[in-house]
């Protein structure tokens, strides 16, 4: 299967997923959003906790609500718990490194950098090593900076040698010098040394000098090997040799590289539609807005793909949403079983009543009226009640009853403090 591309429809409500290159649903919900994740994609439901899936859009674990998680690389990813600990998930979303230290990095040929404080004061400097897959630590953590591996070495910064490079085993192999003040590794047995106040310089793998390079500017947005560099307004991709990988795009052009999704560009075309091209900037599909509101995918050819059955149902719901009339041609093309079918479910009367008591929850504490309108419409979002006279009468019911309560409590108060006040004086 060619690699997945995430995007989002507004097709009266959101929907977002993973698509073929043909622009075909591989993984779609109205309740999450797709980013990816390194070699793996995550979903992120709207009420809390992510799904994994592969590189073909099959899912293969999930994680609980509370986590952050970075990218996956080499079947891990780091994530951050409660107490602000970092440690490692696998791909099925279970702990595969505790969370015990207090800066991480991407796994990398088998070894990912960790750092701790030398001390628990939070202003003492971090000590960076490296462990394998397993949590073991394989290279002491000994190092005021270290960088992830590439081609089998890895710079880093020793305390008062300055910056080298080191092997898997932690053996430096680049000698550390304090007149440099960066080392990156570019490629197979080739490293750049920056020396402070000068020009970059080609080295080997053992530290000897090749080349003078000059002062050419970074390469940015370096992943996996690829990065993306800009002049005269143009976008392309080069390798660690700064050989070009693709066409270049316009600069204003929306770029995504990664080893699952190749090249992808989002080019707009006009106000209402934008276009996905690949890496030879051929068109793979288009999302159209439509006259009614609503979003729609369409192939190269204008075709639609989706939603294609339930255009006019949701053209419908997308202006009932919006408080306007629908066009009498949707109207008259409605299927009312679709149209059921799409419409958001109507709440019981015992959930009605326990919405009423969220609202008095929330609105209770709140200091002003502004806050109150803000915690009604929350409500309404959180259950997607947009819909149903009896519900919102009896939100805003609720409001009002709260609202009084608030007002009677103040009185209340107020002659209580009367009344101790008068008799404070009697007595």
């Amino acid at each position: 299967m060619d690699a997945l591309v995430p995007a989002c429809v507004n097709a009266a409500t959101p929907t977002c997923g993973l698509l073929d290159r043909a622009g075909r649903w591989v993984v779609r919900s109205d309740t999450e959003t797709f980013k990816l994740a390194g070699t793996h994609w995550l979903a992120t439901h709207r009420e809390g906790g992510m799904r994994i899936f592969d590189a073909k859009g099959r899912q293969t674990g999930t994680i609980p609500d509370g986590l952050r998680v970075d990218d996956f690389s080499e079947g891990l990813a780091s994530f951050e718990d409660a107490q602000g600990k970092y440690g490692f998930l696998n791909v099925k979303g279970e702990v595969a490194v505790p969370a015990r230290y207090e800066s991480v990095r991407p796994f990398s040929q088998g070894r990912a950098v960790v750092g701790t404080r030398d001390r628990e004061d939070a202003s003492s400097s971090y000590r960076f090593g490296y462990i394998d897959a397993h949590g073991k630590e394989v290279i002491a953590r000994t190092y005021l900076v270290a960088n992830s591996f590439l081609h089998g070495l890895a710079a880093v910064e020793l305390s008062d040698h300055g910056v080298g490079a080191i092997d898997k085993t932690g053996r430096l192999v680049v000698p550390a010098d304090t007149m440099r003040a960066s080392l990156d590794v570019v490629g197979p047995d080739r490293l750049v040394a920056q020396p402070l106040g000068g020009r970059a310089i080609l080295m080997d793998g053992k530290g000897r000098e090749l080349i003078e390079r000059g002062q050419e500017r970074k390469p940015q947005g370096v992943s996996n090997g690829i990065a993306v560099v800009t002049a005269q307004e143009r976008a392309r991709f080069i390798d660690a040799q700064g050989d070009q990988l693709h066409v270049s795009y316009p600069h204003q052009a929306g770029s995504l590289y990664s080893e699952r999704t190749g090249p992808v560009t989002t080019m707009p075309r006009g106000e209402d539609v934008v276009e996905w091209r690949d890496a030879n900037n051929q068109p793979l599909f288009m999302r159209v807005k439509l006259d009614c509101g609503i979003e729609q995918l369409r192939d190269t050819g204008g075709r639609p793909l989706w939603p294609v059955e339930d255009v006019a149902e949701r053209c419908i719901l997308n202006a009932q949403r919006r408080n306007d009339t629908p066009d009498p041609k949707y109207v008259a093309a409605a299927d009312p079983a679709r149209m059921a079918a799409l419409a958001p479910p109507q709440p019981s009367r015992e959930e009605a009543v326990e919405a009423s008591l969220d609202v008095y929850r929330l609105v209770d504490s709140a200091a002003t009226q502004q806050r109150i309108d803000a915690a009604v419409e929350q409500a309404r979002e959180d259950r997607q009640w947009k819909h149903g006279a009896t519900l919102v009468k009896l939100l805003l019911a609720a409001v009002a009853l709260v609202t009084s309560l608030g007002y009677l409590r103040k009185r209340s108060r107020q002659s209580a403090a009367s009344r101790s006040e008068g008799n404070d004086s009697v007595h």
